[in-house]
């Protein structure tokens, strides 16, 4: 398993090395994914089965080369076109990162 999540993690350095902007998609199988959430996420591996991936499902994170954040999980219902569509914060975010909220006139 360590070889494993070493082998995919290295795959995502260098795409990112290759493309450090825009988006990058990855499919895979479930324990893959599992193994790059944890190793990005900095939680052991050794706990990663306690992490879910439906078949089928989208899991996104925003990766800057150094810190991930983890922005979907295991998603079965969003369409990937409105995932990309959406605008996502430029760098990670400290607190909720719930992004601009939108402010009415009382």
């Amino acid at each position: 398993m360590t070889a494993m999540q070493k082998r995919s993690i290295s795959s995502i350095e260098s795409a990112f090395s290759d493309k450090s902007k825009g988006t990058h998609l990855f499919v895979s199988h479930g324990d893959v994914i599992k193994a790059i959430v944890a190793s990005l996420l900095k939680l052991k591996l050794d706990h990663f089965q306690s992490l879910v991936i439906d078949p089928a499902s989208i899991t996104m994170l925003d990766y800057d080369g150094k810190i991930a954040r983890l922005t979907l999980f295991n998603d079965q219902v969003t369409r990937l076109e409105d995932i990309l569509r959406v605008s996502r914060p430029k760098r990670v975010l400290l607190g909720g990162g719930a992004g601009a909220a939108k402010r009415g006139k009382k």
